[in-house]
């Protein structure tokens, strides 16, 4: 069977220098603005945060509405998708924060509960 043997990443972006390089055209690119989507909202506890891809490892923090700590989790490098299982969690309002370095992004989550 002939195929690729890995799956290639498209999110690489240019190689500075490379004669293969068309994506360096000399024209600065502004880059998108870091958007969060959570799926289902409201949920029962249970959801899917989908995200624009990024070169290093972030952070997902979810916090209550007095701000406490009810969730961190590592998000890898190059992912878009990350769902999240709040069992048990009250009902409420929760706000789910993502980071990659210095950009964040906060978008909030209705738990209808148990």
């Amino acid at each position: 069977m002939d195929s690729c043997p890995n799956h290639p990443n498209y999110h690489l972006g240019p190689l500075l220098g490379s004669p293969c390089d068309t994506l360096g055209l000399g024209v600065a690119e502004k880059p998108p603005p870091l958007s969060i989507g959570v799926h289902p909202n409201p949920s029962a506890g249970s959801f899917t945060v989908t995200y624009p891809a990024q070169a290093v490892v972030g952070t997902l923090e979810v916090r209550d509405v007095a701000g406490r700590l009810v969730l961190e989790e590592r998000l890898p490098q190059w992912s878009q998708v990350h769902t999240v299982e709040l069992e048990g969690a009250a009902a409420g309002i929760y706000h789910a924060t993502l980071a990659w370095g210095g950009k964040r992004s906060t978008t909030r989550i209705a738990i209808t509960g148990p």
